[in-house]
């Protein structure tokens, strides 16, 4: 195969990156939907499962159910570990 046959057969670069551009906004949206959809069942477990029977869980969300129970239930979750990420 020649170089000229070679270079017929690659796509154009610029007319890949434009279809990109163009999909790339869906692609996200796609992303953000299922971030949001996989939440949803571990909020629920949270706040269904874990802290009515004072099981602590791993990471941020554990530390935030700890200072949950220390604090006698003063500061919730949802502010503590908003704080949390914001520091980190």
């Amino acid at each position: 195969m020649s170089v000229e046959e070679n270079k017929k057969q690659r796509p154009n670069l610029r007319e890949h990156l434009k279809q990109y551009r163009r999909t790339l906004p869906w692609i996200m949206v796609k992303e953000l939907f299922m971030i949001v959809l996989s939440t949803i069942p571990y909020a629920l477990t949270v706040n269904q499962l874990l802290v009515p029977h004072a099981i602590v869980g791993g990471g941020v969300t554990g530390l935030c159910e700890i200072i949950y129970f220390a604090t006698n239930t003063y500061v919730p979750i949802w502010l503590s570990s908003a704080l949390m990420r914001q520091l980190r």
